[in-house]
C-alpha cells in the first residue's frame, strides 16, 4: 500500500471540498434571474481577497462579480445593514458567497428577505 503524505492529503481534500461548495454558484449562474454574484470577505480580510477567484469564476460560468468591503470590527447584524445598503445598488436578485464572518454576515442579511436568494460559505463559523 503506498503512503500519502497527510499535508498532500488534506491539500486534495480542500480542492474537492471547495470545488463541490461552488456547485449551487454553478446553478444560480444559470439561472437568468440570478446573474449578479456578490463575495463577502472574512476577518482581517478586505474586497480583494476574492478578486482572482471570483474573476475566474465569473469567467466560467458568466455572471458579474461584485465584491465590497465591510467593516468587521461593528457586530454582524451592524455589517448585515451595510451590506443591504451596498446592495440596494445592485439590479436584481443575486447570489453570494462569503467566506469565514462574511458567512455570519450573509446569514444575519438573510434574517429578512432582501436580494439574494442563494448562498455559498466557505469556513464559516457554523456555530458563531
Amino acid at each position: 500500500m503506498k503512503r500519502v503524505p497527510l499535508l498532500r492529503t488534506l491539500r486534495g481534500l480542500a480542492r474537492c471540498a471547495a470545488a463541490c461548495a461552488f456547485v449551487p454558484l454553478a446553478l444560480a449562474a444559470q439561472n437568468p434571474a440570478t446573474d449578479h454574484v456578490v463575495f463577502l470577505h472574512g476577518l482581517l480580510a478586505d474586497s480583494m481577497s476574492w478578486l482572482n477567484t471570483s474573476n475566474r469564476l465569473a469567467t466560467e460560468f458568466n455572471f458579474t462579480p461584485h465584491r465590497f468591503s465591510i467593516n468587521y470590527f461593528p457586530h454582524e447584524t451592524v455589517q448585515a445593514q451595510t451590506l443591504a445598503t451596498d446592495l440596494t445598488t445592485l439590479p436584481g436578485n443575486m447570489a453570494a458567497v462569503a467566506k469565514s464572518n462574511g458567512a455570519l454576515v450573509i446569514r444575519t442579511y438573510l434574517l429578512n428577505p432582501g436580494k439574494v436568494n442563494r448562498f455559498v460559505t466557505v469556513a464559516g463559523p457554523n456555530l458563531g
